[in-house]
């Protein structure tokens, strides 16, 4: 992976990845739409096989912030398209497209969570796993297949619907403490800390896309 984020070996691979993504995909891995909120508008912008950048736009002012553009071209596209003006750039990742860019001072959040990768599928998956009768995951799931027959992207949801299925949310919960193991005591000297609990469930779900 450093090999990957930080030489220009990965780069030229990266060029290469997205030259395949475009031929593969001319009209993109997913169908997307824009998220208007309170005159700020949320662009979804597809790269590679399933990854998102984003263009999060004041729509009075006409002046656009740009998410993760790891596909300037694309991202360039968006800006042409939308008519709007770019005044910042915010890099969560560490590839070297990006790690060059200043880091963003301050970190933001939003109802609404927009994810950078198409994995809503493969994630819900893994969260059954863990915790197989939870019902608000097996309606997500479903949900998430129907968008993905019409290859519909599955982005935005809420916090409030991570917390109800996400694993990684939800080492609080006792049916999952119970899956991974001994989970914290009532002063958090006993068992398993929750972050002892959030390395268990990377392990397995690192097992899980293994298979």
């Amino acid at each position: 992976y450093s090999l990957y984020t930080r030489t220009w070996l990965g780069y030229l691979f990266y060029r290469q990845q997205l030259r395949r993504a475009r031929n593969r995909y001319p009209k993109g891995h997913s169908r997307t739409q824009p998220r208007l909120f309170n005159g700020v508008k949320g662009l979804p912008i597809l790269v590679l096989s399933d990854n998102y950048s984003y263009l999060i736009i004041d729509t009075q002012a006409r002046l656009a912030v740009a998410v993760d553009p790891s596909d300037p071209q694309a991202v360039q596209a968006s800006i042409e398209k939308e008519g709007v003006n770019l005044v910042a750039i915010l890099c969560t990742h560490k590839h070297w497209l990006l790690k060059r860019q200043r880091r963003a001072g301050q970190a933001f959040t939003f109802h609404s969570v927009w994810a950078g990768h198409e994995y809503a599928e493969e994630n819900l998956g893994f969260a059954g796993v863990v915790e197989p009768e939870n019902l608000a995951r097996e309606r997500k799931m479903q949900w998430v297949q129907r968008q993905r027959m019409e290859r519909r992207s599955t982005c935005p949801s809420t916090l409030g619907e991570e917390r109800s299925y996400n694993p990684f949310l939800r080492t609080h919960c006792l049916v999952l403490q119970e899956a991974l193991g001994p989970g914290p005591g009532p002063t958090g000297d006993d068992g398993c800390s929750r972050a002892q609990l959030l390395e268990k469930l990377r392990q397995l779900k690192d097992l899980h896309k293994s298979k």
